[in-house]
């Protein structure tokens, strides 16, 4: 009995020896790769703003503006298009053009305040299709 106690410390003498001869070899070899490549860097993720910041930022950004909100080429070719409609030959002079530009500008905004504010009665956040038809019926009867 002694013997096998004796051989089977032996064997187990052997595989510590073994063991740690790998461990320090490849610990040799770790520290040799992370010398020859630096660390890689995480990546900064991207900000991410919370739902309707940007909205809000580009709302101030827009009223703080005297720009046409409308581009002027794309609405000179619609203007255009609906005057030749009703006339081939028509003209518009250049302020002409500005002003019904500025006066469609304003009447959207209006229509479009006037939804919202709808919206907002109704209890809801989004504009829907019966909110610009009672802004629609309301812009009507102040005009008249």
């Amino acid at each position: 009995m002694r013997q096998i106690s004796w051989y089977a410390n032996l064997q187990y003498k052997r595989k510590a020896e073994q063991s740690a001869r790998k461990n320090s070899t490849q610990h040799y070899y770790d520290m040799e790769a992370s010398i020859a490549q630096p660390q890689k860097m995480k990546e900064k993720r991207k900000y991410r703003f919370k739902a309707g910041t940007k909205a809000l930022r580009e709302i101030k950004k827009m009223q703080k503006s005297t720009e046409k909100i409308i581009p002027r080429a794309p609405f000179m070719r619609l203007v255009y298009e609906v005057l030749k409609t009703c006339k081939s030959d028509a003209k518009m002079s250049k302020g002409g053009m500005e002003s019904l530009q500025e006066a469609i500008e304003i009447y959207c905004v209006d229509l479009l305040k006037k939804s919202n504010n709808f919206a907002i009665h109704a209890r809801r956040k989004t504009i829907q299709q019966e909110d610009l038809k009672c802004a629609q019926a309301s812009l009507v009867e102040n005009a008249a």
